[in-house]
């Protein structure tokens, strides 16, 4: 090799090099890809599809979170035992009774408002499903047990294995986990 075919080699070298290094840079001013949901890369949704769910649950999102749900569900609670404790006698036993009905009554409606917002998203996002896509999205809402509430990919367990939370189903005796009251007085 010539010293002007070495200094031509060195310099295609040195120029394959920068425009490598560049290309990471660029690369890293960027960052990472935007992160597909599971549902989006299960229905392989289409950028329109993509940005209509967006839409479609992040109403869902930026409405009453579930802690939101479960912080008003605890006060709900704590309003209910107060009442409670101030009522127990035989005599207030009928008193006590409408506590709980008021409080079972509170605590369904506020479920109700939060299986209204799911469905309705569900149905929006049908609806802008191609049918293949709507078939397959029904299925795996069907093998989450009906819950799209659960995270993830369908199969994994949620918080509550057999889908069912600690407390019962609501409207239960003493929804939401709490304790019931303690016996009257006159009680062992």
């Amino acid at each position: 090799m010539t010293g002007k075919t070495r200094i031509a080699v060195a310099l295609c070298f040195l120029a394959a090099l920068a425009a490598g290094l560049a290309a990471g840079f660029a690369l890293a001013r960027l960052g990472p890809p935007p992160r597909r949901s599971w549902l989006d890369r299960e229905l392989n949704l289409t950028p329109r599809q993509r940005e209509q769910m967006r839409e479609i649950w992040s109403k869902v999102i930026s409405g009453p979170t579930h802690q939101e749900f479960r912080e008003r569900r605890q006060k709900l609670e704590e309003e209910r035992r107060q009442a409670i404790l101030g009522l127990l006698s035989d005599e207030t036993r009928q008193k006590y009774e409408e506590v709980m009905k008021k409080y079972d009554e509170k605590i369904a409606a506020l479920e109700e408002e939060r299986q209204r917002l799911l469905q309705e998203a569900v149905e929006s996002t049908k609806r802008i499903l191609t049918e293949q896509q709507r078939k397959k999205y029904t299925a795996m809402l069907e093998s989450r047990a009906g819950s799209p509430w659960r995270r993830g990919p369908p199969g994994k367990e949620g918080p509550f294995p057999g889908g069912e939370p600690p407390h019962g189903p609501p409207g239960g005796r003493f929804p939401g986990g709490g304790m019931p009251p303690p016996p009257p007085p006159d009680r062992p």
